[in-house]
């Protein structure tokens, strides 16, 4: 028996081409919702990296230790049925995976970065309005730039509730 740690949160995942296999299990076409504990933490950040997959943390979650044995084989498991609309999904969430790829002051790094970054330069933005990774220092991954921009979003949501409270 080894330790494994459990990625303890609802995710919904889309696949963009039907069939498609990672983490054991093959992906259908349309978004489906897997309950906490389905994957390992690092089948999560596996996924999370796979461009043929987009990876949305439904709530907020806690990676826990729970003992597997090491001839677990998840490849004959059925996906649950799918979800067409999630009940939540919480802005910090993509925060607590990326909080297991680097600290909280790189994180604070990041975000301070894309608060200075020129809004009116199309270079250096997405269509989708996030940075592009090019636009980030050197070094920064995917993961971490949407980490980064998931806590800015965060931040600029927050300010703006604290002034609509005050007036």
């Amino acid at each position: 028996m080894s330790e494994v740690q459990l990625f303890d949160s609802r995710i919904e995942i889309t696949c963009s081409v039907p069939g498609f296999r990672r983490a054991g299990i093959s992906h259908p076409g349309g978004p489906t919702e897997y309950k906490a504990g389905h994957f390992t933490l690092e089948q999560v950040k596996q996924m999370r990296s796979e461009p043929r997959l987009a990876v949305r943390v439904l709530d907020k979650a806690e990676a826990k230790q729970v003992p597997v044995s090491d001839s677990t084989d998840t490849s004959s498991e059925e996906p649950p049925q799918s979800s067409p609309e999630p009940e939540t999904e919480g802005v910090l969430d993509d925060e607590k995976l990326a909080g297991d790829l680097m600290s909280g002051d790189e994180l604070a790094d990041l975000v301070a970065h894309i608060s200075e970054l020129d809004s009116k330069d199309a270079e250096l933005w997405m269509t989708n309005g996030a940075p592009k990774t090019s636009a980030m220092p050197s070094g920064t991954s995917a993961d971490e730039r949407d980490a980064a921009w998931a806590a800015y979003q965060s931040l600029v949501a927050e300010s703006a509730e604290s002034q609509e409270a005050e007036e």
